[in-house]
C-alpha cells in the first residue's frame, strides 16, 4: 500500500509494519506520517513485543538476554517482532552500500501439543511493492512432518540481500511462563552481518580484520581502500592467515595522484607476510581460488615513513564502497586537486561482469594541458593481473602548441575546449555521456579513480 502527498488510508489492523524506501534516481525531501488509533484490540490473544536494531553486525539469540524479549509474568502469547535496518548516515555516508547476509546458528523446536503445532520463527527481508520476501521458516514442514517431540534446526548460511534490512517474527503456541513450567522453551540464534567484504580506513595504522575467527569461501573477491595522510611509505604485515599456497593471495597497490594505480604490485600470502608500498594511498585486495578455503585473516598497517613539506602534494582524498550486488548509483562533483576513488568488491567472483554506464562527465583542461580524468580498472588480484586499467575517458585536447622561449623553459598553450564540455552539470539538458561511456568490466570487481586537474 503506497500513501501520497495527503492520503489518509484505515487499516483495520493493531500492528502495522511501516517502510520507506527511495530508488537509485533523484533524492527527494523527507516525510512526516501522522496515524492514530481508535478500537479495541484486534488480537487479545497475542501481546506484541517489538523491537529495532540498527547495529551494522549482530546476533538474535532466544531465550537471553531476556531484555529484549520480555516475555516474563506475560501469560498471553508474546509475539515478538524484530525489525532490522542499518542507519546510512549522513548523505555523504550514505554513497556506501551494503548488502547483508543471515546466518542460522542453532535452534531447538518443541512439540507445544497433541496438535502437532510448534513455536515458528520466520525471517523476511527486502521488502519490495508486492511485500516482503520469506527467507525461511524454522521449523520448516518437512522438519514437523512427522511430528517429532524435538526438532533440532543445524546452523546454516540464509539469503544475502541487497538491501541491510530483515524482519523476524518469533512466535510462540503457547505463552513463555507455560512453556517454562513443561521445561519445552524454544531456543535459537541467528547472526545478521555484512554481507559483502572490503571496505575503507583512513588512520595512521590499523588492522584489517577479514574472517579471522572462521573460514573465507572459494572465489572470494575483496578491495579495501586504505588511507595514510601524509605517508611517503606505508608498510603491511599478515599477522593471522592460513592461506592456501600459492592460491589465495592479498596484494597491495599504490594509487599515485593524477596518475592512477602503479604498475608495481605486491602480493602478501603464508610464504610473504610483509609488504612496504610508497605513498599514503593504497588499494588492497583479496581472492581466493575454487580449490581449498581456510581460515581469514588480520592485516596490520601504518605509517612507514612521513613525507616532507615539500612532498606533500596537496591533494585531498575522497574514498567510497560499494559491495551491493544489484544497481548502485554514484554520483560526486569535486573541487580543484581531489580524487574521488571508488572500489566496488560484492564478495564472490561471478561469472557474469559488471555494466558500467558514465551517465554524464564533464573533463576541464587546465593552462597546463592536464585534464580531468576517470579511470577505470578491473581488479583480478592475481598474480601477474591484479589491477589493469581498462576505460580512460579525459577531454579531448588538441592543437596543443609548444614555444621555446630560451631553450630550456616551454611554454605550453591549450586551444580552448568547445563550451559543451566546460559547463558545469545541472541536470540532463547540461549533462552529457562520453563516447564509450557504456561498458562492461572484465571482471567481478573493479576500482574507478576520478582526479580533477590541479
Amino acid at each position: 500500500m503506497f500513501l501520497g502527498t495527503n492520503d489518509i488510508q484505515t487499516i483495520e489492523e493493531s500492528l502495522l509494519i511501516i517502510v520507506f524506501q527511495s530508488d537509485f534516481s533523484n533524492r527527494g525531501i523527507g516525510f512526516s506520517l501522522a496515524f492514530s488509533s481508535s478500537g479495541n484490540n484486534s488480537n487479545p490473544d497475542y501481546s506484541f513485543n517489538l523491537l529495532h536494531i540498527s547495529e551494522p553486525n549482530g546476533t538474535i539469540e532466544y531465550p537471553y538476554p531476556s531484555s529484549i524479549w520480555k516475555t516474563s509474568g506475560i501469560k498471553n502469547k508474546p509475539l515478538s517482532i524484530i525489525a532490522y535496518s542499518l542507519n546510512q548516515g549522513t548523505e555523504e555516508e550514505s554513497f556506501f552500500s551494503v548488502a547483508m547476509r543471515l546466518s542460522w546458528k542453532h535452534g531447538v523446536f518443541r512439540r507445544a501439543n497433541q496438535h502437532c503445532e510448534y513455536d515458528t520463527v520466520t525471517i523476511y527481508t527486502a521488502p519490495k511493492i508486492s511485500g516482503w520476501n520469506l527467507v525461511s521458516r524454522f521449523p520448516t514442514v518437512n522438519d514437523t512432518s512427522n511430528c517429532p517431540d524435538i526438532v533440532t534446526v543445524m546452523a546454516k548460511e540464509l539469503r544475502t540481500s541487497m538491501y541491510p534490512t530483515f524482519l523476524a517474527v518469533f512466535k510462540p503456541v503457547a505463552s513463555d511462563e507455560i512453556a517454562k513450567e513443561k521445561d519445552e522453551a524454544t531456543s535459537f540464534a541467528f547472526t545478521y552481518e555484512n554481507g559483502g567484504c572490503g571496505g575503507v580506513y583512513v588512520e595512521d595504522s590499523g588492522v584489517i580484520r577479514y574472517k579471522d575467527d572462521g573460514k573465507y569461501a572459494n572465489d572470494e573477491e575483496c578491495i579495501w581502500l586504505i588511507h595514510v595522510p601524509f605517508a611517503e611509505s606505508i608498510s603491511f604485515e599478515l599477522e593471522h592467515g592460513m592461506f592456501e599456497a600459492k592460491a589465495d593471495y592479498i596484494s597491495v597497490s599504490s594509487v599515485k595522484p593524477f596518475i592512477g594505480v602503479e604498475n608495481e604490485t605486491i602480493v602478501i600470502s603464508s610464504e610473504n607476510r610483509k609488504a612496504t608500498v610508497k605513498g599514503p594511498l593504497t588499494v588492497v585486495t583479496f581472492t581466493s581460488d575454487r580449490s581449498n578455503y581456510r581460515y581469514g585473516f588480520r592485516l596490520y598497517f601504518r605509517m612507514e615513513k612521513r613525507m616532507t613539506e615539500t612532498d606533500d602534494p596537496m591533494v585531498a582524498f575522497k574514498l567510497f564502497h560499494q559491495n551491493r550486488r544489484f544497481q548502485n548509483e554514484f554520483a560526486y562533483h569535486a573541487e580543484p586537486n581531489q580524487i574521488a576513488i571508488i572500489a566496488f568488491s560484492s564478495g564472490i567472483r561471478r561469472a557474469g561482469r559488471n555494466r558500467i554506464d558514465v551517465t554524464y562527465f564533464l573533463p576541464q583542461v587546465n593552462e597546463s594541458c592536464s585534464s580531468d580524468s576517470l579511470l577505470v580498472y578491473d581488479v583480478y588480484g592475481r598474480v601477474g593481473r591484479t589491477i589493469v586499467l581498462t576505460k580512460n575517458f579525459t577531454a579531448e585536447v588538441s592543437n596543443v602548441e609548444e614555444t621555446h622561449m630560451d631553450g630550456s623553459t616551454v611554454v605550453r598553450r591549450c586551444t580552448a575546449l568547445v563550451n559543451r564540455q566546460l559547463q558545469t552539470c545541472i541536470n540532463n539538458e547540461t549533462c552529457h555521456a562520453p563516447v564509450g561511456g557504456s561498458f562492461r568490466t572484465k571482471s567481478s570487481s573493479f576500482l574507478a579513480i576520478y582526479s580533477i586537474a590541479v
